[in-house]
């Protein structure tokens, strides 16, 4: 199995690590990353014919169109986006997990 992220997908988790994950997340970040492989974003031919909405942003659709393009299982709490795609009858290969804060961070905070 191959892991790949597209390069607006990578470029949103450093922003969000960089912001808020503690010691440790940033180091199962790191050894995540090594695993897996930055590809170029592409667009496919269905994500491209999604309408933006308020559930559709641009971002969702090269990400969620990057996977399509590459043939990759997206793995995403984006549960909206799914279903706001697939009324527009846009449909794409999804593992919809729960949604997790990076929470050490704030752990730390509380305890000092």
């Amino acid at each position: 199995t191959k892991l790949i992220i597209c390069r607006t997908a990578y470029d949103a988790v450093q922003s969000i690590l960089s912001t808020v994950a503690g010691p440790e997340e940033i180091v199962r970040a790191k050894e995540l990353f090594e695993k897996v492989e930055v590809v170029e974003d592409k667009l496919s031919e269905q994500a491209a014919r999604l309408k933006l909405t308020d559930k559709i942003s641009q971002r969702s659709k090269i990400i969620f169109g990057s996977g399509d393009y590459y043939k990759a299982v997206t793995i995403t709490a984006n549960r909206h986006f799914v279903y706001a795609a697939a009324h527009q009858n846009v449909h794409f290969a999804v593992i919809i997990h729960d949604s997790r804060a990076l929470s050490e961070q704030k752990q730390r905070e509380l305890r000092s």
